[in-house]
């Protein structure tokens, strides 16, 4: 089971018709002098059931069986090339809904002072 550690991170919130929501993380690396910033999105989550948050470390296992520990300090903290992608996985699904798909994809920000804090928001 892989466990992925961003440097900085944002909640997505996927809404579709007749579904449960799903949560995604995307996961932001920066690079350095020799290698490129690196981002990732998560297969996702359901609910705040299995997070666990210790010491400003949240982690979110996922549903491929993957985890996520990320730094709730680090929440919205992206590269500007990572933003960049990100905004434009936000204008495809935009473009989708426009299309008549059901589906609206929004970036949320979890509120992390405690679990119940979480659960609740999730």
């Amino acid at each position: 089971m892989a466990i992925h550690r961003p440097d900085g991170w944002v909640c997505i919130k996927l809404s579709l018709a007749n579904k449960s929501n799903v949560y995604r993380i995307f996961g932001s690396w920066a690079g350095g002098f020799e290698s490129p910033d690196l981002w990732r999105l998560s297969s996702g989550f359901i609910d705040g059931n299995e997070l666990e948050l210790d010491n400003g470390i949240l982690t979110i296992p996922q549903l491929s069986g993957s985890s996520y520990q990320v730094n709730i300090a680090m929440q919205n903290v992206l590269t500007a090339y990572n933003r960049s992608i990100l905004s434009q996985i936000l204008q495809n699904a935009e473009k989708a809904c426009d299309e008549g798909q059901e589906v609206s994809v929004d970036v949320i920000e979890l509120k992390c002072d405690s679990l119940s804090q979480l659960r609740k928001q999730l």
